[in-house]
């Protein structure tokens, strides 16, 4: 059976703040604090809304300490006090220009997938004009089809040599 870290849901409280990391810290961040960071036990925090929002808590001054992810995972923010907001604004920003970025990757592949599609289905519709135009690519041009119209001719009296 699988070990899993001991989870208390709490309420978002107004005195709250937290620290929002893109790597583990095991020592408080807050200056003179020098608490030590429980993993050990996972606290989920009930936003206003219904979000919830997995948070580890200093055993000094209980700042909660969340993943990047899980705060991009809330639909609404504005219930936080985030200590490092400025950090994690421009984290925002970043995942919006990456976003953005593969958004207009993903735009020229469909764009390329498409022509390359349209350009197959016009080589398949030379291919078959092709198909329906047996003497087109005969030595003389349309050599096969000027036979057949001498032979007319000459069959109706209009040919070389006949005397009218």
């Amino acid at each position: 059976m699988e070990k899993k870290a001991p989870e208390r849901k709490v309420q978002l409280r107004d005195g709250d703040v937290f620290y929002v990391y893109d790597k583990r810290i095991n020592k408080c961040i807050k200056e003179g604090c020098g608490g030590i960071v429980k993993y050990g036990l996972t606290l989920k925090v009930n936003m206003p809304n219904g979000d919830t929002l997995n948070t580890y808590e200093c055993n000094k001054c209980h700042m909660k300490y969340t993943a990047y992810p899980n705060y991009v995972r809330l639909t609404e923010t504005k219930w936080l006090t985030i200590y490092n907001q400025d950090e994690v604004n421009a984290r925002d920003r970043k995942r919006a220009a990456d976003a953005a970025k593969q958004a207009s990757r993903e735009k020229k592949k469909a764009h390329a997938r498409r022509h390359a599609a349209q350009s197959q289905n016009r080589v398949k519709t030379t291919d078959k004009k092709k198909e329906h135009r047996p003497y087109q690519n005969s030595k003389h041009g349309n050599g096969m089809k000027n036979k057949l119209r001498s032979k007319y001719a000459k069959s109706h009296g209009h040919g070389k040599g006949s005397d009218q």
